[in-house]
């Protein structure tokens, strides 16, 4: 599971599944003169692609190694879907925190990696877009983690 997630993170350090600088953020400025920075989404999410399927491998591998842990990521899987909604107040990385500090071993070994995954490419696109446009960066991160979540579920 970690190499899979070190050749992952590898592949997005180095650009291979990533859409390069260029026309990442668009800048508007009204007649005003207040500025706005938008992120191109397709590119945002091309980017966050990668953890999203490093969430499925994870969740996946959870469920094989232990069935019994099909109901705490299937809660998760429901959080995130608030998260994404509005109706959960709590972030993508407190989710991932609260299920790496499980006491289901196995649950934890799994996705203790997946958060310094999403935390490492979290900084990257902050590095690549702009802590300007960190909300759009969030978003992206919790569509890719909860994607990863239905796709690693799908079947259970």
């Amino acid at each position: 599971m970690n190499k899979i997630l070190a050749l992952l993170m590898s592949l997005a350090v180095v650009g291979l599944v990533s859409v390069q600088p260029g026309c990442v953020t668009s800048k508007t400025t009204a007649p005003n003169g207040a500025t706005t920075i938008t992120v191109n989404t397709n590119n945002l999410a091309l980017d966050a692609a990668v953890l999203q399927s490093a969430t499925a491998i994870a969740v996946s591998v959870a469920i094989q190694k232990d069935p019994g842990a099909i109901p705490a990521l299937k809660d998760a899987s429901t959080a995130l879907t608030g998260i994404l909604t509005g109706a959960n107040t709590q972030n993508t990385a407190q989710l991932l925190q609260t299920l790496g500090a499980s006491n289901n071993p196995t649950l934890a070994a799994e996705i203790t990696p997946l958060i310094g995954t999403a935390s490492a490419l979290e900084q990257q696109l902050i590095n690549k877009y702009g802590s300007s446009v960190g909300g759009q960066i969030a978003l992206a991160i919790t569509k890719a983690v909860a994607a990863g979540f239905a796709i690693g579920l799908a079947g259970h």
